[in-house]
């Protein structure tokens, strides 16, 4: 079993004869004839035999054996007319070793004498393109000269390696007295409702002495009832069908068009954007509310006019509340907004919760309403605290009974103490009682920022814990004194190891070991030693006698 795939190639030219045609049926054979109907059956290539021009085929069929063999094809009319036979030669060869590309490329025709492969009169595809191994073809108009009578007409097709096939002929009687009838329309089958649709012209080809019956569906004719020339009002519901049946003589030709009418519509739309958001509406940039008109075209064509109702949502009005928007490092402060109904800040601020500023920063407030935004902001500024020290020669021990000390040591001047026992930048022992208090020093520079330092001094009774009341005492005289300055005692338990005398700040001024006079001071004896002051400044200074484990505290005024 071979395959084998054929085709029968017919042709349109102008008319050649009066009777309009289909074919019904087809068949084939190889070799002797066995009779009109006896022959292996055809198909039409598109499923049916209802045209004048058919493209029949088959395959799985019996192939001869090798060598020179004739192939036969009629074709059955609807009337059940077998026609004459169409025989080609066929060389049936061994099968191919690789399978070639197997299409139609190019067709010609001529009538009687052949004028060589490619000098014919070209013919076209049915389709509008030669791509295929099937091809239905047809023709143009005849050429000249060709008498009326009897004539050849020969085709032939072109293969995909430029080779030109065989030449299929059929006997033809030319009536050169009917020359290009046809029921041929033009006219728009695509239209837009409305306008458009009115009075819609639509032409036939003329044809002298020819009669012309126009029928329309759901549309009225206007005019040019019986004439090649038709005007039509179309009416908007549908299908629309226009035909024409066009007669000369006894020949009659029909033809069809399907007219399409599409909508034009006219739409309600709704837009909402944010204030200060624009939209391209009624052919320009738009935001202000109102109603824009825009006429679009649709997929087809025609006008879709959209009425667009735009809305305006108002404008956000974002307040900001902040504690301070100056501040000092390290200082606290809170940013609220309102206004919107969601409030997100920048760098992780959260709304209405204090925090603490590294830096001085601007902050970026959004709030946000039925998906519209909008943004403020704040700058909040951080300065630097100033730097504060306490500096020189700190006391670190004053006795109780110590007259009050001026606070001197912090930097930068113009500060302010405080502690216990400190009044006015001066620090009272006897106020601030026996033990160690931290003293404080606290400066604010031209931004109001403060910072402090602070130091322990200790505060003692300076007597040891074994003084009995009548431990004995001293006098100084004169006080207030001037160059020198007696110390008288009085009933002392024991002998006076050495006087010392502090300033303000409790640092020892002048020390006297050993006093003068007749051998060490005894317990209980009376006696007089001098002191040289005169080398130190007007002022308040505290005497110290050291006698064992007691001490002796009197004040001494120098007045110059």
């Amino acid at each position: 079993m071979k395959n084998l795939i054929f085709t029968i190639l017919l042709a349109t030219f102008a008319v050649f004869t009066m009777n309009a045609q289909q074919v019904s049926g087809a068949e084939y054979f190889w070799g002797a004839d066995p009779g009109a109907g006896n022959g292996n059956p055809m198909f039409a290539f598109d499923g049916d035999f209802d045209n004048a021009v058919k493209t029949i085929v088959n395959n799985a069929i019996d192939v001869p054996s090798e060598g020179i063999h004739t192939l036969s094809i009629r074709a059955l009319d609807e009337e059940n007319n077998w026609g004459p036979l169409f025989t080609v030669v066929v060389n049936v060869s061994a099968p191919l070793s690789a399978v070639r590309e197997i299409k139609v490329t190019a067709a010609e025709y001529y009538f009687n004498n052949d004028p060589g492969p490619g000098n014919g009169t070209p013919m076209l595809a049915v389709n509008g393109d030669f791509s295929e191994a099937i091809e239905a073809l047809k023709g143009g108009d005849i050429p000249a000269p060709i008498q009326e009578g009897i004539h050849v007409l020969w085709m032939r097709a072109r293969d995909a390696e430029n080779n030109w096939g065989p030449s299929f002929g059929v006997v033809v009687n030319m009536d050169t007295t009917i020359t290009g009838f046809n029921a041929e329309i033009s006219g728009p089958v695509t239209l837009c409702s409305g306008d458009e649709q009115l009075n819609v012209a639509y032409q036939a080809s003329a044809t002298p002495g020819a009669t012309y019956l126009w029928t329309v569906t759901n549309g009225n004719i206007i005019s040019g009832q019986g004439t090649a020339n038709l005007s039509v009002d179309w009416e908007t519901d549908g299908p629309h069908l226009l035909h024409l049946e066009k007669c000369l003589g006894d020949v009659c030709e029909e033809e069809e068009l399907f007219i399409t009418i599409h909508p034009s519509y006219e739409t309600e739309d709704e837009l909402t954007i944010c204030f200060g958001d624009e939209v391209m509406l009624g052919g320009a940039m738009q935001n202000e509310p109102g109603v824009y008109t825009d006429v679009l075209e649709s997929i087809a064509g025609c006008d879709s006019t959209v009425h667009t109702t735009l809305m305006v949502l108002p404008e956000i009005e974002l307040s900001i509340e902040a504690s301070d928007v100056e501040i000092c490092n390290g200082d606290e402060i809170t940013l609220t907004a309102s206004g919107a109904d969601d409030v997100s800040w920048s760098d992780g601020i959260q709304n209405g919760v204090p925090f603490v500023p590294e830096q001085t920063t601007s902050y970026t407030v959004t709030g946000t309403t039925d998906g519209c935004s909008s943004e403020s902001s704040v700058e909040v500024i951080v300065n630097p605290l100033p730097e504060v020290s306490i500096m020189g020669d700190l006391p670190e021990l004053v006795c109780l009974f110590h007259a009050p000390i001026e606070l001197t040591f912090g930097s930068p001047a113009g500060g302010i103490w405080s502690g216990n026992g400190v009044i006015n930048n001066l620090f009272n022992p006897e106020v601030a009682g026996v033990d160690i208090h931290l003293l404080t020093y606290t400066f604010s520079d031209e931004n109001d920022c403060s910072n402090e330092a602070s130091f322990e001094i200790q505060v003692d009774f300076c007597t040891s814990v074994g003084e009995l009341e009548d431990s004995g005492s001293f006098v100084l005289f004169p006080n207030p004194s001037t160059d020198i300055c007696w110390i008288e005692t009085k009933g002392l338990p024991a002998a006076i190891d050495y006087i010392a005398v502090h300033d303000a700040m409790g640092r020892v001024v002048g020390m006297k070991n050993h006093p003068e006079g007749s051998g060490a001071l005894q317990p209980g004896q009376g006696s007089r030693v001098s002191l040289d002051v005169g080398a130190l400044a007007s002022g308040t200074y505290v005497v110290r006698l050291v006698c064992g484990d007691i001490q002796l505290h009197k004040h001494l005024v120098i007045a110059r």
